[in-house]
């Protein structure tokens, strides 16, 4: 199967999803013709400094609801261990939570715990 055939604009089964040409209108173009996927692909990540911490100790808290404060995660998550630290992530803007956190754990052991509980 040639590549104009196995072209779809979606991921799927059947084809291959090539960033370039999702927003082609016939799957054919060979430039970018989005600025944001030039960007993307010419980026180069920079850690935010003021975030400290050991990744492998921190647990990835989702879907939280908006009215959630610091105080409940640490409280929660303070039966599985010492807790480290804990950072409710905010809206830059308007300082509202954006309904995830990061719970970093004195232990390993304790994060890996922690991360195993379907709460």
């Amino acid at each position: 199967m040639d590549k104009a055939k196995a072209w779809a604009p979606l991921c799927t089964d059947y084809g291959s999803y090539d960033p370039l040409q999702s927003g082609s209108i016939d799957g054919t173009d060979t430039l970018p013709h989005d600025h944001a996927i030039v960007r993307a692909t010419t980026a180069r990540y920079k850690p935010n400094q003021q975030v400290k911490g050991d990744p492998e100790r921190t647990v990835f808290v989702a879907r939280l609801s908006d009215t959630t404060r610091e105080e409940t995660v640490k409280e929660v998550f303070s039966k599985y261990g010492k807790i480290e630290s804990c950072r409710l992530v905010r809206d830059i803007v308007t300082g509202r939570p954006k309904g995830y956190a990061f719970v970093e754990f004195r232990h390993l052991e304790d994060a890996e715990t922690a991360y195993h509980v379907r709460v």
